[in-house]
């Protein structure tokens, strides 16, 4: 069994697959630790979303860091759909 997935690793990975893994890496650290803390330096400077929350009863939903990314993810499709057209 372990000849075949020796076997298997050799024949099925390509180095396309390997460089394609490292582009998506490099393009996650960019857009983890540079665009995503830049956007949200401009559309919210104050750190009010990230707070928000809603309180029923005894439980507490924190709300505010799903809304904020998904207020830059549409930003980031609007941007990319703005200098493609």
């Amino acid at each position: 069994m372990k000849n075949g997935f020796i076997k298997f690793i050799f024949t099925k990975l390509t180095v396309k697959m390997f460089i394609t893994l490292i582009v998506y890496n490099m393009l996650g650290v960019l857009l983890n630790e540079l665009i995503v803390p830049f956007t949200y330096s401009i559309i919210d400077p104050n750190k009010k979303i990230d707070n928000l929350k809603i309180t029923q009863g005894d439980c507490t939903i924190n709300y505010g860091k799903g809304l904020g990314d998904l207020l830059i993810g549409f930003t980031l499709l609007f941007l990319v759909y703005f200098f493609l057209t």
